[in-house]
């Protein structure tokens, strides 16, 4: 059996890298894109990572190609995944000893990946191969696929009998060079040697549909071994999690957090109380729907915990469950999370624990109960933070009930909170501003400069950039000021397989006018994807459910507020 590289839990990026050529297997390529690829992500998002599917189609632009940096290109971003698929159908790709543009490919990259020099008569995607798993078999998860040529000497017919020769092209062998056959059927050999060595070979699958099944088998089977808890969970463990996947999947695109230094060092201003500037009073942080408010908050969550393991910090965030909304869930949360931090430290026996072995159920005792285990951590000289994301979406009180009557009144001396909600949000606002006297930290719309780097970085993250005019297009876009606006584009983009296609689709994401406009692009979009597969209602199926819903949960993950209460329906219906 193959070794199967480990996933760091650091980077919480499960990063597959996908070679092929791209002659004759687009219908494999929108499977995965459209069908297998977002189930894969659901997958990844739950346990609390980001699924990144290298897919070169469009990620090398027309400069890079000018400047011979395809190859370089290529090998570096399998150089940071983590599985290698690769598939092929009766087309071997680009190659060629005598082609000028290939070989000054090769020139580029030589310094950096010398074993280069004695393959400068093949093909991109064999150097794919070589690099990602024959070079050195079992370093690097891998599996490869190969469709069986009575599939593509059907099609080949069918577009000879039509005329079609543009079509007829991506099923004729010769298209890439009298040799492309020997070839390809070389290196199938080779790779079929090292089958002990891969977590799967499937060397004639009939159809695109079958290959695209045993992809996203093969791909889920190893993404389940890394993802699963290594042992069963109990109850409030098990919700801790959900919490913690949700908070790590704010983090940014690739885990990365750009431009927000500012707002880090206004919370540690109001948390810190050895750092000048520190302001003794709590924080509530205010924005617009996708304005990044969890993601601020999840980011400073990590860093703190970093850099202060010692410190209590319970958080709960709010709309990443159907339960999450419960004030009373949120209450027994936070009791929870201070009362095991506790335990944790004084080693006490489970008789003694103040909260759990009571579980107690009223708000009102649920509130006395975080009192009396911030006071008892307080006394230990411990510092705590309780943060609460998106106060907005907590359920309604009673006409009669006192606005945040369930927040009890902590000193912000001893223990500090940290809560963020819509500027809509009125009420909460008032209370917790003008009443308790909480300092307010509002979140602007991006700057240019910040949606370049943000662009910039987000999309290497799936080995991807944009050409200098397609980024300009992006960043002088007024909705790209809103970070939820510029994360679903660049998600779309990133969906997005036609490198010749690539300035329409992105001029027609930039016409919506704002996040919910691009959402309904993107509800269009995947309606027409899935019923256009194999003539199935799609949409209607589990698969289609799946995206579905997990594209709602990346909404949900910058601001619930932001889709229509038709798309909360249709998903209740379900």
């Amino acid at each position: 059996m193959a070794k199967v590289s480990h996933i760091a839990q650091q980077r919480r990026i499960a990063r597959i890298f996908w070679s092929s050529p791209f002659g004759g297997l687009e219908e494999e390529r929108e499977l995965l894109t459209k069908i297998y690829w977002p189930r894969l992500a659901h997958m990844c998002q739950k346990a609390g990572y980001e699924y990144a599917p290298v897919d070169m189609r469009w990620g090398i632009t027309s400069d890079h190609s000018k400047e011979a940096l395809t190859i370089e290109i290529c090998l570096r971003e399998l150089d940071r995944s983590d599985m290698i698929v690769g598939f092929f159908g009766q087309r071997y790709g680009w190659h060629g000893s005598k082609d000028e543009m290939l070989q000054k490919t090769f020139d580029y990259a030589l310094a950096t990946f010398p074993f280069i020099a004695d393959y400068r008569d093949r093909s991109v995607t064999e150097l794919e191969y070589l690099h990602g798993h024959l070079n050195n078999p079992g370093a690097r998860a891998a599996s490869f696929f190969f469709r069986d040529k009575a599939y593509d000497d059907k099609k080949l017919k069918e577009y000879e009998k039509s005329g079609d020769e543009r079509n007829a092209r991506k099923f004729r062998p010769t298209s890439d060079g009298p040799n492309a056959a020997e070839h390809l059927n070389d290196l199938k050999q080779r790779v079929i040697a090292t089958k002990d060595k891969c977590l799967a070979i499937h060397p004639n699958y009939a159809t695109p549909s079958e290959g695209a099944r045993l992809m996203f088998e093969t791909v889920h089977s190893f993404l389940e071994t890394f993802l699963k808890p290594q042992r069963a969970l109990s109850g409030p463990e098990a919700e801790r999690l959900e919490h913690h996947a949700f908070l790590l999947q704010k983090l940014g695109m690739g885990g990365m957090y750009i431009g927000g230094e500012g707002y880090l060092e206004a919370v540690d201003n109001h948390v810190l109380h050895d750092r000048d500037g520190y302001k003794n009073k709590h924080l509530l942080i205010v924005g617009e729907p996708g304005s990044g408010k969890t993601c601020l908050l999840g980011n400073w969550i990590i860093k703190h915990q970093e850099r202060f393991p010692d410190d209590i910090v319970a958080y709960h965030m709010v709309g990443c469950s159907s339960s999450s909304t419960s004030v009373k869930n949120m209450l027994q949360r936070l009791c929870n999370d201070v009362e095991d931090a506790l335990f944790d430290r004084d080693d006490l026996p489970e008789a003694e624990r103040v909260y759990s072995a009571k579980g107690k159920e009223e708000i009102r005792e649920l509130q006395q109960t975080l009192n009396v285990l911030v006071t008892k951590a307080t006394k230990q000289k411990l510092r705590v933070v309780i943060v609460v994301d998106a106060l907005d979406m907590l359920e309604k009180a009673g006409k009669t009930m006192k606005t945040l009557y369930w927040l009890p009144k902590f000193p912000p001396d001893t223990t500090h909170l940290v809560l963020s909600t819509l500027t809509s949000d009125t009420a909460n606002i008032q209370e917790l501003v003008q009443q308790r006297e909480f300092d307010q930290l509002p979140m602007i719309p991006l700057s240019e400069d910040l949606q370049s780097e943000i662009t910039k970085a987000m999309l290497i993250v799936r080995g991807k950039e944009l050409s200098s005019k397609q980024h300009d297009r992006v960043i002088s876009c007024k909705q790209t000021e809103n970070p939820l606006f510029l994360m679903i584009l660049l998600k779309e983009l990133c969906s997005f397989g036609s490198f010749f296609e690539l300035d329409e689709f992105i001029d027609s994401l930039l016409a919506a006018q704002s996040v919910k406009d691009l959402f309904v692009k993107f509800l269009k979009r995947l309606e027409k994807d899935y019923n256009a597969v194999e003539k199935q209602d799609l949409v209607k199926e589990v698969s289609g459910l799946v995206t579905f819903i997990f594209f709602l949960s990346i909404l949900l993950l910058f601001s619930p507020s932001c889709f229509h209460s038709s798309c909360v329906k249709r998903i209740r219906s379900k």
